[in-house]
């Protein structure tokens, strides 16, 4: 298994938090690309950093596309 991928900690999947995200956060982008973000307390969330990427089906048609860009995204070294 590859060690250049995210750990279970690290995804943001639970439909309570991508919808709370979605309902009271910060938002900067311009299309295709929207960073989302919201700022929660140190104390109660002890995990750091989840991240979700999401690539909009109606501007890139193919998953296989979709998935190239969503891996580009995070693996990315500069």
């Amino acid at each position: 298994m590859s060690t250049e991928t995210l750990s279970k900690e690290e995804r943001l999947n639970a439909k309570k938090e991508i919808e709370e995200l979605f309902s009271s956060s910060y938002a900067y982008g311009k299309n295709p690309f929207r960073i989302i973000w919201k700022v929660k307390d140190a104390e109660i969330d002890t995990t750091g950093v989840k991240i979700l990427v999401a690539v909009p089906k109606r501007i890139v048609k193919k998953a296989v596309q979709r998935n190239r860009i969503k891996l580009s995204l995070l693996y990315t070294s500069d």
